[in-house]
């Protein structure tokens, strides 16, 4: 799904990109999500409908601007991207919880550029389905990818993920509540060796299960049928 072992020429990046990386450099930890903002309930779907269509994003800002409020004297940024149906109910958000500040705003980019990005920050953001046992996306998959955390829900015990899937279950913080996501990134704001254990460890996990690896299977597969 994504390749990860290339190593890009600095001197090849483009400016905005640069730019964007010269900020994140400057605070003290950052944190992104390149989720699809997709949060508020249309009036077009029912409440069983939308449980399964909806992201739950606002929890992980809400999450944030309590992070803020909790480590006030710490330069924190959020990055989100202008993606999903609910960019401006998100922005009106973030002005009414008074981290306006805090927030950088980055349009739709290629992947290859959200890569860059999302391998200089401290910590990945997912989604928050309220439906058990919801597999994880190519977003999640990209942050693990870049050797950074996740936070992500995650409804599986170990057993139930291997029975499933027939791989061990990834390294994810798990976590769907506004204060159980605000506890996983205070962990790491405050260990900082644990979130880089855990970062190397996601990408180990990719790496094994959904990189090179996978591809390796795949191939296999394929030259045995042809």
């Amino acid at each position: 799904m994504i390749y990860n072992k290339e190593v890009v020429n600095k001197n090849l990046i483009d400016d905005k990109i640069c730019k964007i990386l010269e900020k994140i450099k400057k605070v003290s930890f950052s944190i992104l999500s390149h989720s699809r903002l997709l949060w508020k309930k249309p009036s077009y779907f029912s409440d069983a409908e939308w449980i399964y269509q909806n992201k739950n994003n606002d929890r992980f800002i809400r999450a944030f601007a309590r992070l803020k409020k909790h480590i006030n004297n710490f330069d924190l940024l959020l990055i989100l991207f202008e993606y999903g149906d609910d960019v401006e109910i998100t922005k009106k958000l973030i002005n009414e919880l008074g981290i306006t500040k805090n927030v950088l705003w980055l349009p739709k980019m290629e992947r290859k550029n959200i890569f860059k990005i999302l391998q200089e920050v401290d910590v990945g953001i997912g989604e928050f389905y309220d439906v058990l046992n919801v597999p994880f996306g190519g977003t999640a998959l990209e942050i693990m990818a870049a050797g950074k955390p996740l936070i992500q829900t995650l409804d599986f015990s170990k057993d139930q993920y291997f029975k499933t899937y027939n791989i061990p279950m990834p390294p994810v913080l798990a976590a769907r509540t506004e204060k159980e996501i605000f506890s996983s990134i205070l962990s790491m704001i405050e260990d900082g060796e644990l979130k880089l254990k855990i970062g190397k460890l996601s990408k180990k996990w990719f790496n094994d299960y959904q990189g090179i690896e996978l591809a390796k299977k795949w191939a296999s597969l394929l030259e045995a049928k042809s």
